[in-house]
């Protein structure tokens, strides 16, 4: 399943999995749990993610991420839980983002409450995802309050955008290749196929908009 994993998708083209790197705005609220509901709150960058056998296993952006890759086997027991990842150096994983061009839109939250705060960033160029690393992803087992065994197909379904009074238009911007817009900002790494949660309600989120293509 190549193209079947990302809620993004460009051009029509879906991807194995996808990254998200989520910020809060830390000038306007003092914690993530507060931006996440209020206006201009969040900032999310996505890294598409292809998958390859040719690509270094410690060279991909699951690789680089050491205490997420070392947490990632203690969860692949049925039931489990694990609350020992530790803090890793997001320069490192970034070094392999190719930042130059990107896709950028007013969106929501893809998961409850489904805010319409985010400012999404999706980079152009995907990167290599090794096929074991993905196949260890979609071992992953649901915890026992779930209804489900394989943590599998737990992605938000595509959705068209809703217009927003002011928004960017929808171009390719250019970014400078530095990393300013970490400075001051806290960051979550999620892997899409990893989130465990309730089954979404399409309806619930009905109006945010989570696809991106390059019209």
């Amino acid at each position: 399943m190549k193209s079947h994993g990302s809620e993004h998708t460009i051009d029509g083209k879906g991807y194995a999995a996808e990254v998200q790197l989520i910020a809060y705005n830390s000038y306007l609220y003092k914690s993530y749990e507060e931006a996440a509901r209020k206006h201009n709150g969040l900032a999310i960058l996505v890294i598409l993610l292809e998958q390859s056998r040719n690509v270094p296993f410690l060279e991909t952006v699951v690789g680089r991420s050491f205490g997420v890759t070392a947490g990632l086997y203690e969860v692949l027991k049925p039931f489990t839980e694990y609350k020992g990842l530790k803090p890793f150096n997001l320069s490192r994983v970034m070094e392999l983002v190719d930042t130059s061009q990107y896709y950028r839109y007013w969106g929501s939250m893809t998961e409850p409450p489904c805010t319409q705060n985010v400012m999404w960033t999706i980079f152009m160029q995907p990167n290599k995802i090794h096929i074991l690393q993905i196949h260890i992803l979609r071992s992953i087992q649901f915890p026992k309050s779930e209804m489900l065994n394989n943590m599998l197909d737990n992605y938000r379904p595509q959705t068209s955008l809703k217009p927003r009074p002011g928004s960017l238009p929808r171009e390719v911007y250019a970014t400078s290749r530095a990393y300013p817009m970490c400075t001051g900002l806290y960051y979550l790494m999620v892997f899409l196929l990893i989130i465990t949660q309730l089954p979404l309600n399409p309806e619930s989120c009905a109006l945010s908009p989570k696809t991106t293509n390059s019209s």
